[in-house]
């Protein structure tokens, strides 16, 4: 309302100054005009503009701990059978998986747990892996993942995987779970200060290349 007030006072002072004859007329006119603007105010002082950096703040809920759970690698969940067909141990490490570099967490976690209970430079006893036939892998489902410490540590390649089921059926276990020796390598310091990354070799006989 204070506006509209002042928008017409204003509009009447330009047209009664244009109009005036005289000086006197001019200031008794002018003096008029600013007293009125002052009532108007004070009859109808402007409301306060709305300011969004004027509202109080709101209180933020902390910071939920999910990012740091998701960082956390999630232990696989099945049973074990009892009765389970363990390879022989040749002690040679020969064998090679694939895909590790998606679980680094997952291995870093196994080998710091792994080497905590030796001294440098003591020999460590081998770990015990679990060769799981993966039929419901979303990529192949022919593969073979490797589970160490119900933690998934990498896969057997494509075509060690299809050579691991046939030997498999060779031995009349079609999909079971079978267990062998694994160990992990890498985790030293380079020499351009980064850590080297970790892999896993298995105590099993490699399949002979085609």
């Amino acid at each position: 309302m204070y506006y509209y007030l002042t928008a017409f006072i204003a509009f009447a002072s330009v047209m009664i100054l244009i109009n005036s004859t005289s000086i006197a007329n001019t200031i008794i006119y002018t003096s008029a005009i600013v007293g009125l603007m002052i009532l108007s105010k004070w009859l109808f002082p402007s409301q306060p503009q709305k300011n969004k950096q004027n509202r109080p703040a709101t209180k933020t809920k902390p910071a939920s701990n999910r990012t740091a759970q998701q960082q956390q690698p999630a232990k696989n969940r099945y049973t074990i059978p009892e009765q389970i067909h363990e390879w022989p141990q040749l002690n040679e490490f020969d064998f090679d998986i694939v895909g590790e570099s998606y679980y680094q967490p997952a291995i870093s976690r196994i080998y710091q747990s792994w080497v905590s209970n030796y001294k440098e430079g003591d020999m460590v006893d081998p770990l015990d892996a679990f060769l799981i036939p993966d039929d419901n892998n979303p990529y192949d489902d022919k593969a073979v993942r490797v589970d160490i410490d119900n933690y998934t540590v990498g896969h057997l390649s494509r075509d060690d995987a299809r050579s691991f089921r046939r030997r498999l059926g060779a031995k009349k276990l079609t999909g079971q779970i079978t267990k062998c020796k694994a160990t992990i390598t890498g985790g030293h310091e380079l020499k351009n200060g980064d850590t080297a990354s970790y892999g896993v070799a298995l105590d099993i006989k490699p399949f002979e290349s085609i």
